[in-house]
């Protein structure tokens, strides 16, 4: 009796476990996104294009609250899990980086983020913490054909 006991035991707890869900298969599809960064409190007009894992940042124009030009890169990205990658290749505009540095360094994308929401068409990923915790907010652009 104690033996078919333990048995039966065993048997609801090996099966009874639930297995650990694996991490969501991100995948980001090609195109424009347009949205903000949020950094200290303040939230900052913001554009990429990804297309191949390659990233190009877009310059924001006229908005007051937009990343400097001499922070603007291109380079390849890549996923992993929740991890999202940026590397640096180039500076889009022709700056001295020692004449006119990125400041804050913050504001400069590459780097490792974590995602906290990717979908169709919609993109949220973060580094750091305390003041120099950086969120982006992104919604790829759809083409309209009249």
């Amino acid at each position: 009796m104690k033996t078919s006991f333990l048995i039966s035991l065993f048997v609801f707890i090996l099966f009874g476990c639930k297995k650990t869900e694996d991490p969501p298969d991100y995948k980001i599809v090609n195109g424009l996104y347009g949205g903000q960064f949020h950094y200290q409190g303040i939230d900052y007009g913001y554009g990429v294009t990804l297309d191949s894992n390659r990233y190009k940042e877009a310059d924001p124009g006229s908005l007051y609250y937009k990343k400097w030009s001499n922070c603007i890169t291109a380079g390849t990205y890549s996923v992993e899990q929740n991890k999202l990658v940026f590397e640096f290749d180039s500076f889009i505009y022709d700056f001295d980086p020692t004449v006119y540095p990125c400041d804050p360094e913050d504001w400069l994308l590459p780097g490792e983020y974590t995602i906290d929401n990717l979908d169709n068409d919609s993109l949220v990923f973060e580094k750091g913490g305390g003041d120099s915790l950086i969120i982006y907010y992104l919604k790829r652009e759809v083409d309209v054909v009249h």
